[in-house]
């Protein structure tokens, strides 16, 4: 994983590759049959075009096609080429089987329909309609409605789910359909409530698809936050439940799986405060070159009873013999806080560091928990956020 400001300046340099493996189902699982390593790339969404597995990916930073398809029967690869010189590639197009051509929602909003030659990669834009309905995001503008998985054909609807970008790090799905009069209708599901409490805060759809029996399964892949620094990642296949009354009912989504996961959450450093003068550097990170005090705190919540574990990541210009600040836990009431536990920080070379801290909390009814980074100003140090994470539940 590189950090958010050492991105890759070769296509050679980026890490990212597209994996197609074949699983087969048996009594004691998912048993992987074969891999197949398509190259560098990102964002791959697969879909079945009159029983022709077709992946559709996203090319490599730095590559010079941007998007590509792979034939999984022909074992062939081709770029994508779209006949218009004023097409903006972007990334998480939403596949579909378009009667034996490779559909392709490009943007819900504005709704943009691409049609693709299976054979040859080449694709026009088949239709285009704006609507008034714009909320964009502030880190990058673009529309929070985007792509997922890909889509099905369902009861006269074209069927799919996306993800709704609020920040870097949090993306929720949701379900869209558009009938054949060309109406789009979205919504979304508190079940996903249940592994966003495991610390996921990415979870995107990446597949939709219909086993031989009926039964309907969603693929996800979630992360912590957006993708430069170490983290946890996890992938599922949901059991779900489409059907004809799906956009009043919402999805059913099963995420039963993940109820006894332990609890997490992850704080952002520019989502908390600070008392000094900071920079906030991509993707969240809070940056002071030379002032003493509090870098971040807050953001006063209320926890359950139990242990937490605290992890910090920062990075720091000083050595790792000199001190640079510190971080704790503390228990807040109006104009006082009062620490669970400190822990004196070192310096990192500037290189991106984690430092660890368990602290006991059970907060009184007019009491909040908040987290403090302290800075001593003598060398330039980033906070980039703290993930905190229950590790023992106690009785209220």
């Amino acid at each position: 994983m590189f950090e958010p400001d050492k991105w890759p300046q070769r296509k050679e340099e980026y890490s990212s590759r597209i994996i197609v493996s074949e699983w087969s189902e048996q009594s004691f699982g998912l048993l992987c049959l074969q891999e197949i390593d398509l190259g560098p790339g990102n964002d791959p969404r697969i879909v079945n075009v009159e029983g022709r597995p077709i992946i559709l990916y996203r090319g490599a930073l730095h590559d010079q096609n941007p998007y590509y398809l792979y034939d999984l029967s022909a074992r062939k690869n081709l770029p994508i080429e779209i006949g218009d010189k004023w097409f903006s590639y972007g990334k998480n197009w939403i596949p579909f089987d378009d009667n034996g051509m490779l559909g392709a929602v490009h943007s819900l909003a504005p709704f943009r329909l691409l049609q693709i030659n299976p054979n040859d990669g080449k694709g026009c834009i088949l239709a285009e309609h704006r609507n008034s309905f714009e909320p964009r995001t502030a880190h990058d503008n673009f529309n929070i409605f985007r792509g997922g998985s890909n889509a099905l054909s369902l009861c006269d609807k074209l069927i799919g789910f996306g993800h709704a970008t609020f920040s870097p790090w949090r993306h929720h799905p949701f379900l869209w359909d558009m009938d054949v009069g060309g109406r789009i209708n979205t919504i979304t599901s508190t079940a996903f409530d249940a592994i966003f409490s495991c610390g996921y805060g990415i979870i995107d759809p990446t597949s939709l698809f219909r086993k031989s029996d009926g039964k309907f399964f969603l693929g996800i892949c979630g992360s912590e936050r957006d993708w430069f620094f170490d983290q946890r990642f996890v992938e599922a296949l949901l059991p779900i439940e489409l059907t004809t009354s799906v956009s009043c009912n919402g999805p059913a989504v099963d995420t039963s799986a993940f109820k006894n996961f332990p609890t997490s959450f992850t704080l952002v450093a520019s989502d908390l405060q600070s008392n000094i003068s900071t920079t906030i550097v991509p993707y969240g990170g809070r940056h002071s070159s030379d002032q003493e005090g509090f870098l971040s705190f807050g953001p006063f919540m209320n926890l359950r009873p139990g242990q937490y574990h605290l992890i910090f990541r920062y990075r720091s210009e000083a050595l790792p013999s000199e001190e640079c600040g510190w971080v704790d836990g503390c228990v807040c009431v109006l104009g006082s806080a009062r620490s669970l536990g400190k822990l004196v920080l070192n310096g990192t070379r500037g290189n991106t560091s984690t430092a660890h801290l368990f602290i006991d909390i059970k907060l009184e009814q007019n009491e909040r928990f908040s987290v403090q980074f302290y800075t001593n100003g003598l060398r330039p140090i980033t906070f980039f956020d703290v993930r905190v994470g229950l590790t023992r539940a106690d009785r209220s």
